[in-house]
């Protein structure tokens, strides 16, 4: 099963519904991450083994760049098109993800959230 991180942006509120459900979900804010970098919310991910979900476009370059040096990572999810709000949308996509993939088949990937609807 696969083990998810959210950054800052993503909301408590989606984390909340998602451990309801089983799913284990560690926050930003769980893990006293609050206003690092990027680069350092997907190693600390990458640490705990955990798949990053994010709203934020900066991981495209940041993936790159991990690729390109060799490093690797759990996966990446970005949710390009839902606003924050789209709690219901966004679980949904989450629990369809959480039940298809395994931490090997998202292993070093960056992928929509939204193939998941």
């Amino acid at each position: 099963m696969l083990r998810l991180y959210f950054d800052e942006h993503v909301p408590l509120e989606l984390a909340r519904q998602l451990r309801l459900q089983g799913i284990d979900v560690l926050t930003a804010r769980d893990a006293g991450k609050l206003r690092v970098p990027d680069e350092v919310h997907l190693a600390f991910a990458t640490a705990q083994q955990r798949v990053l979900l994010t709203f934020d476009r900066d991981y495209v370059g940041i993936s790159e760049s991990w690729f390109l040096s060799g490093r690797s990572h759990c996966g990446i999810v970005i949710a390009y098109r839902y606003p924050s709000r789209q709690i219901g949308l966004l679980f949904h996509m989450c629990m369809n993800l959480c039940s298809r993939e395994s931490p090997e088949s998202v292993a070093n990937l960056l992928f929509p959230l939204e193939q998941y609807r």
